[in-house]
């Protein structure tokens, strides 16, 4: 299954821009205590994490 998404990804680069996208604007709601990171700064996180 790893390896599909992988394959996928690979082959699409244009998905993992969208994933990041939506998986940061996702992130960026959660609160940590106080503090809550927002759409840019949960982008900026994913794509990094997907990078």
């Amino acid at each position: 299954m790893t390896n599909s998404i992988v394959a996928l990804l690979t082959a699409i680069p244009e998905a993992v821009l969208f994933a990041a996208l939506a998986i940061g604007y996702g992130l960026g709601k959660i609160k940590f205590g106080p503090i809550q990171l927002g759409g840019v700064c949960g982008t900026l996180i994913a794509a990094l994490v997907l990078g």
